[in-house]
């Protein structure tokens, strides 16, 4: 008797499930999988003119973004993505100005330029190289070169978005992206000022609970907006000090970024990734000091555990955003090779 009525209530008892894993999905602020590189996605839609102007670039922007297609229309690959190995610093720090220049203006409309190049056919009759090479080559360079270059200067250069931040939320858990399964974290935070990077990605709603249907849609940004005030981004718990890539091996600071509580406040070094050929992602920028890219403010004071910037390990915020300001101007400064 007992068994039959379990049978015929099965499909009661599995409704009932179903329901309370709904409502429990449809209270977190965070909707999907939770922890997947895909929530925080950004869509990088074609482009249909390259390189895309607009009147608002400032000149260094617009220089870079010519200049950039112009070498690649009539220089190869090796020579653009290879041309950077051994050269001055001041050829190197000179490229460089421009292409902070480009990601700061928008780092959506750049990466994508990026991803709108990469489905080319090269060469062909306009194009001899992938508009990426130069500056790929520039961040492979400064990376070889970083305690040359300043490790200071290359996460100000290598970085999409530098953003003062307030944790709005927090998810923790197993991401499955790609083949391998790692602890990730998802951050969804508010914007509270852009230090680089005035175009963010409207790929979020505050409160994020508000409208979890809005998250995804573009509607008309598909350069961002200046009036976002939210962002998200994910990060695993650990990363590897040393990485290889096209067969040189890159020395990291190994590290781990300390779990992100709400209310949190960080000065976050952002950078954009592809997930797919259509899809990027937003990470801290993790391989240039013990922080992975993300640094706590508590009572007022940055904590910088590497003092990668110089000014000891508790700055004031003050100090460390005016420290920025100096090292951002001069890069804007940085003056072609004599």
């Amino acid at each position: 008797m007992f068994q039959r009525t379990i049978t015929l209530y099965r499909p009661f008892f599995l409704a009932c499930l179903l329901l309370v894993f709904c409502c429990s999905i449809a209270g977190a602020q965070w909707y999907g999988a939770g922890t997947q590189r895909t929530e925080s996605s950004v869509p990088m839609p074609p482009l249909s003119v390259l390189p895309e102007l607009h009147t608002d670039m400032s000149l260094d922007c617009f220089v870079g973004y010519i200049a950039g297609d112009s070498i690649s229309k009539s220089a190869r690959y090796s020579d653009l993505f290879f041309g950077f190995n051994n050269n001055k610093m001041d050829v190197l720090r000179y490229s460089a100005r421009f292409m902070y220049a480009m990601k700061d203006y928008n780092p959506i409309l750049f990466r994508r330029y990026i991803h709108t190049s990469s489905f080319m056919d090269i060469p062909n009759v306009q194009y001899q190289s992938y508009v990426a090479s130069s500056y790929y080559g520039i961040e492979d360079e400064l990376k070889k070169r970083i305690d040359e270059f300043g490790r200071g200067y290359a996460m100000l250069v290598a970085a999409d978005y530098i953003l003062h931040i307030e944790v709005a939320d927090v998810a923790e858990g197993i991401d499955s992206t790609f083949s391998s399964r790692t602890l990730n974290y998802n951050v969804a935070a508010s914007v509270l000022g852009k230090i680089k990077g005035q175009y963010l990605p409207v790929h979020c709603v505050y409160p994020h609970q508000a409208n979890p249907k809005r998250e995804r849609v573009l509607g008309g940004y598909e350069n961002g907006s200046t009036s976002a005030t939210c962002i998200k981004f994910g990060h695993p718990k650990r990363w590897p000090a040393i990485v290889e890539t096209d067969g040189d091996v890159i020395k990291h600071i190994e590290g781990e970024i300390r779990p992100a509580e709400i209310g949190d406040e960080y000065i976050a070094f952002l950078t954009l990734m592809a997930i797919d050929e259509s899809t990027d992602s937003i990470f801290p920028l993790n391989t240039f000091e013990a922080n992975g890219g993300l640094f706590r403010i508590v009572d007022g004071k940055v904590e910088d555990p590497s003092n990668v910037f110089g000014l000891g390990t508790a700055p004031t915020v003050a100090d460390f955003k005016q420290h920025l300001a100096t090292l951002i101007q001069n890069i804007k400064s940085w003056q072609a090779p004599q």
